[in-house]
């Protein structure tokens, strides 16, 4: 196992500086504990440098979602994406869990963590 990226959005202040597309993603004091973290401005994907194809990945995250984030659709968290396809995707729901779902259209399975708008919550998703 190899660590392929880290981000903890401190040491910089424009996503681009290491994603490299950032839509409407910006850095400032969103973290949990008033230090910088991401806050998507807008419906637009940010991306990651690519990686080589795995069979297994591990990620991590702290999510916080804000109180008006759910509008009665479900939000993608974090993508996995082979070239311009979805292959696994974390959601979250529209009762604050997250789902994992095949391509976006077979969900294979909830959590039962609540994340609360507001309060910040860490998920390891695998897939």
């Amino acid at each position: 196992m190899a660590l392929l990226f880290c981000d903890g959005f401190d040491h910089y202040t424009t996503m681009t500086d290491k994603w490299t597309t950032a839509g409407a993603w910006s850095i400032g004091a969103y973290g949990r504990f008033g230090t910088n973290g991401v806050r998507n401005g807008g419906s637009t994907d940010a991306y990651s440098p690519s990686f080589a194809n795995s069979t297994v990945v591990i990620a991590g995250l702290a999510y916080m979602p804000v109180i008006n984030s759910n509008d009665g659709n479900s939000r993608d968290v974090i993508c996995f994406v082979d070239g311009v396809s979805t292959q696994v995707n974390f959601m979250l729901n529209t009762n604050y869990t997250i789902g994992a779902w095949r391509a976006g259209n077979t969900l294979l399975g909830s959590g039962t963590t609540v994340f609360r708008p507001g309060a910040g919550t860490t998920s390891r998703p695998r897939c």
